[in-house]
């Protein structure tokens, strides 16, 4: 019995990402270089699958869920969990000039990032939705998260 409790509240965690519901419209940015990010958000606006892909770096084609913190005026951050601390992955900000969306990897500059619509239209959100799943499945995601000693 003593064990009833842990193991539904694991049953309850496990259902909730299963049961993430993304919104219809996804986005897919690009910074000139290579790089890319896609951008699914939750049909509640309160968490976001994102994937950056063509970075030499371990988070190359991994989709993280982030949690989204609105920070007012339209301006809003994508947080992860890496190396044991919380990292912002992706800032919105909205300035005279209008949107602007900006990737932080480690160690790096970071990129400004610039919508492609094309690429947009052709990205299927239940397919980042799928490979995340299949992901985290996998650890990807939880390793990453993970506090690193050696470094």
């Amino acid at each position: 019995m003593k064990y009833a409790l842990p193991l539904f509240a694991l049953s309850l965690l496990s259902f909730q990402v299963c049961a993430l519901e993304l919104a219809r419209h996804s986005q897919v940015f690009d910074t000139g270089q290579g790089v890319s990010l896609a951008l699914a958000p939750s049909a509640d606006g309160k968490q976001a699958l994102v994937q950056v892909r063509g970075i030499n770096h371990p988070l190359d084609e991994v989709v993280f869920l982030t949690d989204v913190r609105e920070l007012g005026n339209e301006q809003r951050d994508y947080g992860i969990r890496l190396d044991g601390r919380d990292y912002n992955l992706l800032n919105k900000r909205r300035a005279w000039r209008g949107e602007s969306y900006n990737l932080n990897l480690p160690n790096t500059q970071g990129f400004e990032l610039i919508y492609d619509e094309e690429k947009s239209k052709a990205l299927e959100p239940s397919t980042l939705l799928a490979l995340y799943e299949k992901q985290e499945k996998d650890g990807v995601q939880a390793r990453l998260a993970a506090f690193d000693r050696k470094q």
